[in-house]
């Protein structure tokens, strides 16, 4: 910690008569030389420091111990960005209004510390009054962080104290998580970003496998924002979770996306297509029986037709002639079965 530096006031003694070597305890006492009065100035005679009332998140630890003196921030873990209004307490105790600064080091997972009183990093402080100082953590830089805050007495940056701060900030978790069936079984998860951009080393994904249980899917941390689950059982109804990974050699983790289920769908929709030659004039048709809901296209003589799943379908007016057309349905999941059928007109 550092040591306030302190002003002296020499009393209306020749200056260059005075040799006195000053110690250390120059800065916390007021002594006498000789016949001449040392005043020292220093921190403690402008404020004060108590500990505030806020707590590390899920402990009865308080985050501010000590005093002016020695004040200590911990701030344990910190699952998500948040305020914590209540940290530590800065009372003006001189006879003369004074301004407090605050000045945030080497600790990027702290977005700011400001006093109540303003909302900034000063605060006039008339006497005998105070004023709570409020940290807000970064929903942009994960990871553990150690460096200082210092308090200050404006306007004289030397009479200061560097108060140690600690911190385990956990990246943001995806804000979003949608899982979609996708053809052979497999289920196709997408998740919204991390609003975390540093010390982000990726994502876990996690699938249900009972009541509040999980397991985890991905031995590597995914790197994008998409994930295929294979490992299914057709018919089978899935629920996920995502979590944010920082790249901590302790790594932290976010808290949970939201949740979001599919159902796994490996069998492929069927299909049939008859022609009917309805002579000329009148069109031609294919008469298409297929799986309810499956997306069907096809084409026979030149002649496209689309439909979902049963369906009669005009193919155009045919001269004499015969060949083969083909079809193909598509369900949801994006299975597909494809056929060929023959077709024969006669005028």
């Amino acid at each position: 910690m550092s040591r306030p530096v302190a002003i002296i006031a020499l009393a209306a003694v020749g200056i260059a008569s005075l040799h006195v070597h000053l110690s250390s305890a120059a800065f916390t006492a007021a002594p006498a030389t000789g016949g001449t009065t040392l005043t020292i100035d220093q921190l403690s005679n402008h404020f004060s420091v108590t500990s505030g009332t806020d707590l590390q998140l899920g402990t009865t630890t308080p985050i501010a111990t000590g005093d002016l003196s020695t004040l200590a921030l911990a701030f344990g873990t910190v699952p998500k960005a948040q305020a914590f209004a209540a940290v530590f307490t800065v009372r003006n105790v001189g006879a003369q209004a004074a301004t407090a600064q605050l000045t945030l080091s080497g600790v990027p997972q702290i977005a700011s510390a400001v006093f109540a009183s303003s909302g900034s990093t000063t605060a006039a402080l008339a006497a005998g009054a105070s004023t709570t100082v409020t940290v807000t953590t970064s929903s942009r830089v994960a990871g553990r962080g150690a460096g200082t805050l210092r308090l200050a007495v404006a306007g004289a940056s030397w009479m200061y104290r560097d108060y140690p701060l600690t911190i385990a900030e956990a990246p943001e978790a995806p804000a979003s998580l949608t899982a979609t069936a996708a053809p052979a079984g497999r289920i196709h998860l997408v998740w919204a970003a991390s609003a975390t951009t540093t010390n982000l080393a990726g994502y876990a994904v996690y699938r249900a496998v009972g009541a509040g249980a999980y397991v985890r899917l991905n031995g590597t941390l995914a790197t994008g924002t998409s994930y295929d689950d294979t490992s299914t059982v057709d018919g089978t109804a899935y629920t996920y979770k995502v979590e944010a990974v920082s790249s901590d050699a302790q790594s932290l983790a976010s808290l949970d996306s939201p949740t979001a289920s599919a159902t796994a769908d490996a069998t492929a929709p069927t299909i049939s297509v008859t022609y009917v030659d309805n002579k000329s004039p009148t069109q031609d048709q294919v008469v298409v029986t297929a799986s309810a809901g499956a997306s069907v296209s096809g084409t026979v003589n030149g002649n496209a037709f689309s439909g979902t799943g049963s369906f009669t379908a005009n193919v155009g007016d045919h001269a004499s002639g015969s060949g083969t057309g083909s079809a193909t349905a598509t369900d949801a999941a994006g299975n597909s079965t494809t056929v060929s059928f023959p077709w024969s007109a006669k005028k």
